[in-house]
């Protein structure tokens, strides 16, 4: 795509110095053949200090942060680069991601947020797809790829750069649904700006990440984002959980907001678990159905995790009788209470 398509009317970009872009990177590290780098302030920098090195590595073009309005780079033996300055590029930038990967837009996107069980939803979500063929991608911790096929990552939400770059990739690798892990880092720092989730979810949320956020109140806030604004066209809250509770109340959420959790109120709710001969079993009541619920995993939360993830699914129309007979080969997230016999 040409730059100019790229930024489109926040630009103007003179048909000299008009470039066909690859990628769109703001790490310079990632920076390959023909791509566009994006220099913006940082906390603690600048990604123009980069700029030497993205030029090194094949960026055909420059977009910096208050920057001059124009400038040139003359690499030994490769054609000039040119560098143009822009004032807030981070307001345009979700902008330029979601032209250059328009294809995003139509993919079913599933955000999980919560101090605990972001890994286990987001894998159980991708697991019961692919075992109801149903390609899905995975965003977080433990890797990012479409399931099983996951790759090594930074971050366990990658810069927003990243996360649509990756989506894409997944949609060439045959899978228009993801489930992706959403931090408070992440929401905070805008990683996941510009993108619209058609369910959210809150496992729940205990203290942590406080030397970033402060306090409990800013944690949580930072949390609730998510759901307040117009990100997410469903919420599915933990009502276990006290905040959970807390954030069903709040305004701005969602048209639809589901429950699940233990607690007897719980739209999708886990009742009479009892350990069995493979893990656990319990019965799921749900707006869609009933049944019995069986996961080769120890661990009460891990009932409620694949409670979470067959709700995410059965919204999006999958069957729940489907879902729950797939629930008991489920695989155990790597290094979360995993079954040995």
């Amino acid at each position: 795509m040409r730059l100019s398509a790229v930024v489109g009317q926040d630009m103007t970009i003179p048909p000299e110095w008009d470039r066909d872009v690859q990628h769109i990177r703001i790490d310079s590290r990632d920076v390959a053949t023909g791509d566009l780098f994006i220099a913006r302030k940082g906390s603690a920098g600048h990604g123009a200090d980069y700029i030497s090195q993205a030029i090194a590595q094949g960026a055909v073009a420059i977009l910096e942060e208050g920057g001059d309005v124009f400038r040139c780079e003359f690499p030994q033996g490769s054609a000039p680069v040119p560098v143009f300055g822009i004032e807030s590029l981070g307001q345009h930038l979700s902008g330029w991601l979601a032209t250059r990967y328009h294809r995003v837009r139509d993919s079913q996107l599933f955000a999980v947020t919560g101090t605990n069980g972001k890994s286990s939803v987001t894998q159980f979500i991708a697991q019961l797809a692919a075992r109801l063929e149903t390609a899905c991608g995975v965003v977080g911790t433990l890797g990012n790829g479409v399931w099983p096929a996951l790759e090594a990552t930074r971050n366990t939400t990658p810069d927003i750069t990243v996360t649509y770059r990756l989506l894409d990739k997944f949609i060439d690798a045959g899978a228009a649904m993801a489930a992706l892990e959403v931090s408070s880092h992440g929401l905070d720092q805008g990683r996941v700006d510009g993108l619209h989730f058609d369910t959210a979810v809150l496992t729940n949320l205990t203290q942590d990440h406080l030397d970033y956020h402060g306090d409990m109140d800013s944690y949580y806030a930072a949390k609730a984002r998510l759901f307040t604004e117009g990100r997410a066209q469903a919420a599915l809250i933990n009502i276990d959980d006290e905040y959970g509770r807390r954030l069903v109340n709040e305004v701005g959420l969602p048209e639809t907001v589901l429950t699940f959790g233990v607690s007897d109120d719980a739209d999708i709710c886990v009742q009479d678990a009892a350990l069995n001969s493979v893990g656990q079993r319990a019965w799921l009541t749900t707006p869609w159905g009933e049944g019995e619920l069986i996961i080769p995993m120890l661990a009460p939360f891990n009932l409620v995790n694949m409670a979470a993830a067959i709700g995410v699914l059965a919204q999006q129309g999958f069957n729940l009788n489907d879902l729950l007979d797939h629930a008991q080969h489920v695989m155990p997230v790597a290094g979360r209470m995993a079954l040995y016999t």
